[in-house]
């Protein structure tokens, strides 16, 4: 049983260290890992879009989801938190940062704050429009 330990206390450690250096590492680790508040932290830190591969009850944590959100604004499709305990000065800061997180701000809370939403509403139905590469070389005939 103490070898067991050791190679889990081990797995963790390395996961620790590799979270650090690319938090997408989450989705390949175990499930007990992906429920491991400190090593989820760290891959959120890394990269906010880990989130996606926390485990349900990290997804609801409020640090967890912070963090996430402060590296990149696309991770709140992946915030688990109910509509009434999501801090709506976050959501505002995420949206002015990344205009199309609107689309992930659940529809009650926009109803109920639409003064402060209501700038990023045009971004709702946005789609992106690939452009040309800027490196792309046209051939002269």
């Amino acid at each position: 049983f103490s070898s067991v330990c050791n190679i889990f206390s081990f797995f963790r450690e390395f996961m620790l260290q590799v979270c650090v250096l690319n938090g997408f590492s989450l989705e390949y680790t175990s499930e007990s890992l992906k429920s491991d508040e400190e090593v989820v932290m760290l891959a959120v830190q890394q990269d906010g879009l880990s989130l996606e591969f926390a485990s349900e009850e990290l997804r609801r944590n409020s640090r967890i989801c912070e963090a996430a959100l402060k590296n990149d604004g696309r991770a709140l499709q992946f915030v688990a938190i109910p509509d009434e305990d999501m801090d709506i000065r976050t959501l505002v800061e995420v949206c002015h940062d990344y205009p199309l997180a609107i689309e992930f701000v659940p529809v009650s809370l926009r109803k109920q704050y639409k003064r402060e939403f209501s700038p990023f509403e045009y971004y709702r139905d946005y789609q992106y429009i690939e452009l040309p590469n800027p490196f792309f070389r046209f051939e002269e005939a």
